[in-house]
C-alpha cells in the first residue's frame, strides 16, 4: 500500500514511513538510558510521598503527575543527554536518512581518514558536549549523596499497570525485532552459515569486548573508591573526561586514535593490532559508569564508612575488604554490560578497521547496505538472542548489589 500511495497522491510515503520506523527504533534503542537517569532521581523520593496521595484518595493519573513533577529535573537531563548522544551517533541517523553534522563528519572521514578539519565542522556538537560535561562534573563533585544514608525503601510493590507498560516497552525493543527477524528467515540453516562465514569477525569482536569490559570495570572500581574517600577533585576530573568522551561523536573518537597510532614514532605492529579498537571503545564508553551515580553512592553504608574512618582504615585495602568484596557479582554483571556495549559499537570501529579484518558490527552493516536480507536476519537473530541472554545474566548479577551493613 505504500507503493500505491507513492504512485498516487503521496509520493513521499515510503520515505516518510521509513523515517517513522527509524525514529521509533532509535527511541526504543535509547530509552534505557533515560530510564536509568530518571530512576536514580525517583529512587530518592520518600515512601511517604506516594502514601500521602493514596490516603487522600488521589487518582492514579494524579499520582503519576506529581511523581513526574518531582522528577522534572531528571526528565530534562535525560532528554538533553539522549539528544546529545543521538546527534553524536552517525550510523543510526544515517539509516534513518537524517542529515546531521555528525553524519557529514563520518562521511568526510570515510573519504579521507586524515581529514582533521572534521573537528572544526562538528564544533557545535563538541561545544555542547563540553558545556554538558562541565555541568555534570560540577554537579557530581558538589553532591553529598555518597556521604548520606540510603533513603528508606517503600515496601509497596510496583503497580501492575507499570509492570505491564515496562514489559511492553522491553518486548518492543528486543523480542519483537527478534520475532520479526525469525519470521523473515527463510532457512534456519542460515544461522550455521553465518557462524561459519563470520566466525573470525565474531571471535575478534568478542575478544575486544572482553578486554574493554575489563578496563571499564577497573575504571568503575576506581570511581567507587574515589567517591568513598571523598576525593572531589579527582571525581570532578574523571566525570568531565568521561562525559565528554561519551558525548563526542564516535567517528571522531575513532579518527583521533587512528591518527595517534599512525604517527611516525609509533611501531607499525601497534597500529596493525586490536589495541586501537580497544582504546577507542574504552574512550567511547568512559562516561557510562558515571551516569548511574546511585550505584557509586551506595557502594557502602554510612555506618561502615564511619567505622572504617574510626579505625584509620583509609587505604585501598581496607576499602576493598569492607566495601568491594561483597559486590563482585555486581561487578561481573557490569562487565557483561560493558562487553555488550563494545560488541555493538560501530561508529569508531569502522574508522579504525584495518584492511582484511572486519568486526561483527561492520559485518551486519555491510549486509544491511547490500540488502542481504537472509544473512542480515541470521546475524541479527544471533546478536539479539545472545544479547538477551547476556543482559538477563547481567541484570540478575546487578540486582545482587546491596549496601554493606
Amino acid at each position: 500500500w505504500l507503493e500505491q500511495l507513492s504512485h498516487g497522491p503521496f509520493p513521499a510515503a515510503p520515505v516518510l514511513a521509513g523515517r517513522v520506523i527509524a525514529f521509533v527504533g532509535l527511541a526504543l534503542w535509547t530509552w534505557p538510558l533515560a530510564a536509568l537517569v530518571m530512576g536514580w532521581a525517583l529512587s530518592h523520593a520518600p515512601p511517604s510521598f506516594g502514601e500521602a496521595l493514596r490516603i487522600d484518595g488521589a487518582p492514579r493519573w494524579r499520582r503519576h503527575l506529581e511523581l513526574a513533577k518531582l522528577a522534572r529535573i531528571s526528565i530534562l537531563w535525560s532528554a538533553c543527554l539522549l539528544t546529545l548522544i543521538m546527534r553524536g551517533s552517525s550510523v543510526p541517523l544515517h539509516l534513518a536518512q537524517v542529515p546531521t553534522i555528525s553524519l557529514q563528519a563520518w562521511l568526510s572521514i570515510n573519504i579521507d581518514p586524515t581529514h582533521v578539519k572534521v573537528w572544526l565542522m562538528t564544533w557545535p556538537v563538541l561545544l555542547v558536549a563540553l558545556l554538558t560535561s562541565t555541568l555534570f562534573a560540577r554537579r557530581l563533585s558538589r553532591t553529598n549523596e555518597f556521604a548520606s544514608a540510603e533513603p528508606p525503601r517503600s515496601q509497596r510493590r510496583s503497580p501492575d499497570l507499570s509492570l505491564v507498560a515496562l514489559g511492553c516497552l522491553t518486548c518492543s525493543a528486543t523480542r519483537v525485532p527478534l520475532l520479526l527477524y525469525a519470521i523473515s528467515l527463510r532457512n534456519w540453516q542460515s544461522l550455521a552459515v553465518f557462524l561459519r562465514v563470520s566466525g573470525d569477525a565474531i571471535v575478534r569482536s568478542a575478544v575486544i569486548a572482553l578486554l574493554v569490559a575489563g578496563v571499564l570495570t577497573c575504571f568503575t572500581v576506581a570511581t567507587w573508591y574515589l567517591l568513598s574517600v571523598r576525593r572531589r577533585r579527582s571525581v570532578c576530573i574523571m566525570a568531565f573526561i568521561g562525559m565528554f568522551c561519551l558525548l563526542t561523536p564516535g567517528s571522531l573518537v575513532g579518527q583521533a586514535w587512528s591518527l595517534a597510532v599512525n604517527l611516525p614514532f609509533v611501531p607499525y605492529g601497534l597500529a596493525d593490532s586490536s589495541l586501537p579498537s580497544i582504546a577507542s571503545h574504552v574512550t567511547r564508553f568512559l562516561g557510562v559508569p558515571l551516569i548511574n551515580k546511585k550505584l557509586f553512592a551506595r557502594s557502602e553504608s554510612p555506618s561502615v564508612r564511619a567505622q572504617r574512618d574510626l579505625d584509620a582504615g583509609t587505604g585501598l585495602r581496607a576499602w576493598g575488604v569492607t566495601s568491594l568484596a561483597g559486590r563482585l557479582p555486581a561487578l561481573l554483571g557490569l562487565a557483561l554490560a560493558f562487553a555488550c556495549l563494545s560488541l555493538h559499537e560501530i561508529d569508531s570501529s569502522i574508522v579504525l578497521q584495518q584492511p582484511g579484518t572486519q568486526s561483527l558490527a561492520q559485518t551486519l552493516l555491510a549486509q544491511l547496505h547490500f540488502a542481504r536480507q537472509e544473512e542480515m536476519a541470521a546475524g541479527a537473530i544471533i546478536v539479539v538472542g545472545s544479547g538477551l541472554i547476556v543482559a538477563t545474566i547481567a541484570a540478575a548479577l546487578l540486582t545482587r548489589a546491596r549496601p554493606s551493613d
